[in-house]
């Protein structure tokens, strides 16, 4: 099967531009001697901003800052494959940017030498927005205010400590359900209401949670 694969890179034909050369994912090709490109794809150029031109020019250590190095360097090239996808891993672009990135390695001889073929996925959004989202949990986790974190229809998707002890349920009962499930009838079009006029200046509402127990209790909803 390798052997196949290192002939679909030399002779390049129809299957080669199907597989590598307009794969929707970033794919390069190393050696493992010198770390030095020996081949990329379209896409590879697209996202990282450099011609293919300028990737055979380059080694593997030109997309990494000079602090992420090491891990570079202890990850190869005595790793020969991986099963799945690695990461994830920070690689700097063209401009300086950063994209954040999860890594699938294979090894195989390429040209008659040992070399990794690596497919690239960009999480870059997903990480910002996980890392973002672990920030504020962080926060709320140490406010005595009771805290809950909703999705676009209403549903929590975080409550912290102070929330579960307010309404006498655990975290866990909290995460999934219905917001205004826990409101007097009377105050659950308010709190859609709320949401949507929040945009226009109003910054706070009255409402009544029922508790587990059947207790209400008065809140301000911020």
């Amino acid at each position: 099967a390798k052997d196949e694969f290192a002939e679909l890179f030399k002779t390049r034909g129809k299957m080669f531009d199907i597989i590598i050369k307009k794969n929707p994912e970033p794919i390069f090709v190393y050696t493992l001697d010198d770390l030095r490109f020996m081949e990329v794809n379209e896409a590879a150029e697209q996202l990282y901003g450099y011609t293919r031109e300028e990737f055979l020019r380059m080694d593997l250590t030109d997309l990494y800052s000079p602090e992420d190095i090491q891990s570079l360097l202890v990850d190869s090239p005595k790793k020969q494959k991986s099963t799945s996808f690695q990461g994830p891993f920070k690689h700097k672009k063209r401009d300086g940017s950063i994209v954040f990135v999860e890594i699938f390695k294979d090894s195989f001889v390429y040209e008659g030498k040992a070399a990794h073929f690596i497919i690239i996925r960009d999480i870059s959004e997903k990480f910002e927005s996980e890392r973002g989202l672990s920030f504020y949990k962080s926060v709320f986790e140490n406010t005595k205010e009771s805290v809950f974190l909703i999705d676009c229809t209403g549903f929590i998707s975080f409550a912290n400590d102070a929330a579960a002890k307010f309404l006498l349920l655990s975290k866990d009962k909290l995460r999934g359900s219905s917001v205004i499930s826990y409101l007097r009838d009377e105050d659950r079009v308010k709190l859609n209401s709320f949401i949507i006029k929040k945009e226009s200046g109003q910054n706070s509402l009255s409402v009544t949670f029922i508790k587990n127990n059947g207790e209400e209790e008065e809140a301000d909803v911020l």
